[in-house]
């Protein structure tokens, strides 16, 4: 599982497998980031002009695939 950011929005991000690196979970394309997945739902810090956004769709699958 890695953090991956959506294409057509600014700092808006998802979470894919590793075996598909430019589709989320919720089946956005995507393309790829640096970021561990330790920073998955992180805040930003206060000098950022923007708030980041996660994909809740992304964050539900996550939670349904960890419990299987």
């Amino acid at each position: 599982m890695k953090i991956t950011e959506g294409i057509s929005g600014y700092w808006h991000y998802h979470l894919s497998r590793e075996s598909e690196p430019f589709l989320g979970l919720c089946g956005a394309k995507v393309m790829g980031t640096e970021m561990p997945i330790t920073a998955w739902k992180v805040p930003f810090g206060e000098h950022f002009p923007k708030r980041p956004t996660w994909c809740k769709q992304c964050d539900e699958l996550k939670w349904i695939r960890d419990q299987k």
